[in-house]
C-alpha cells in the first residue's frame, strides 16, 4: 500500500531546476520509493544493471 506524500508535490515541482535533490532519513520509509514514484512520472524509467 502506497501512502500519499507530503513531500512529493514540492519535490517534483523543483526537480528541473538544474539543483542537486537529496534525499535522506530514517531507513525503510519509502525513500527509494518515492523517488522512483517521480521518476516515472516524469521520465521512462528503465532498469539498466
Amino acid at each position: 500500500m502506497l501512502y500519499p506524500r507530503l513531500i512529493q508535490e514540492s519535490l517534483e515541482q523543483n526537480f528541473h531546476k538544474g539543483k542537486i535533490i537529496v534525499v535522506y532519513g530514517a531507513r525503510r520509509v519509502g525513500k527509494t520509493t518515492l523517488m522512483k514514484q517521480i521518476l516515472e512520472k516524469n521520465f521512462m524509467l528503465t532498469n539498466s544493471s
